[in-house]
């Protein structure tokens, strides 16, 4: 299902909103559309996105109506790219330094993987360090164990750069990747809870360096972490 909510200008009274809705209801792909003739917008479900045009068509022959896209969804889309481009940028300079690193070598996914776990928790443990009790605060918002024992957030950051350390010289591979699963997988669950409270509240993931807020991405970063880790603990007991 598509939500989107557009300007609508040339609407007067109510008898406009019951005809511009009607209107977008007989539309095949549209199931709900919520006119509010004081704001002069409608908030649209559609089951396909449908283009400007194609909406414009909609309304040709009940008026003189004219349809815009609404500002304020496309300032929150560059928004979200713009807030979230440090976070993209360290993952991205992992990423190459990572593929870098095999350049000489045969490429192997294992080596690779460990290599990019390593890069990911020690640079992730850094910007934390730059200010450990902002990050011991921050954390403490939605973390399932940081918000019952305080101290956790302090320690956090030494566990992953431990935990850099040892995917690095492939130290206990099997004690690393279960620590790995337990910390990030208790930290998932505070991350869901945090957004299906819709609470305004701020990813410690690169510390307090950089005003992240909490959404779905936080939740994609840890998973990718976990399923490498599990992945990586079953090739080992192979």
């Amino acid at each position: 299902m598509i939500v989107k909510t557009y300007q609508i200008n040339g609407m007067h009274c109510m008898g406009c909103v019951n005809k511009v809705q009607k209107a977008f209801i007989s539309h095949n792909h549209i199931s709900e559309a919520d006119v509010n003739l004081k704001n002069a917008s409608v908030k649209l479900q559609m089951t396909s996105k449908l283009q400007l045009d194609e909406l414009m068509d909609v309304l040709k022959n009940i008026g003189d109506y004219e349809m815009i896209e609404n500002e304020s969804e496309i300032q929150h889309n560059k928004f979200q790219l713009s807030t979230y481009k440090p976070l993209l940028l360290v993952i991205g300079f992992i990423l190459f330094v990572t593929i870098l690193s095999s350049y000489k070598t045969s490429f192997q996914l294992m080596n690779w993987m460990t290599n990019f776990m390593a890069g990911f928790f020690i640079a992730f443990s850094f910007f934390k360090f730059l200010d450990l009790d902002g990050f011991s605060n921050s954390f403490a918002t939605y973390d399932i164990i940081a918000k019952k024992w305080k101290s956790y957030g302090k320690i956090y950051p030494f566990i992953e750069l431990g935990l850099g350390v040892a995917y690095l010289l492939a130290i206990h591979s099997a004690i690393t990747n279960t620590i790995c699963i337990l910390i990030l997988t208790a930290s998932t669950i505070g991350v869901i809870q945090a957004i299906l409270s819709k609470k305004q509240i701020q990813c410690a993931c690169l510390g307090t360096v950089f005003n992240l807020p909490m959404s779905t991405v936080t939740i994609i970063e840890n998973f990718t972490m976990i399923l490498m880790a599990i992945f990586s603990l079953i090739f080992n007991w192979l």
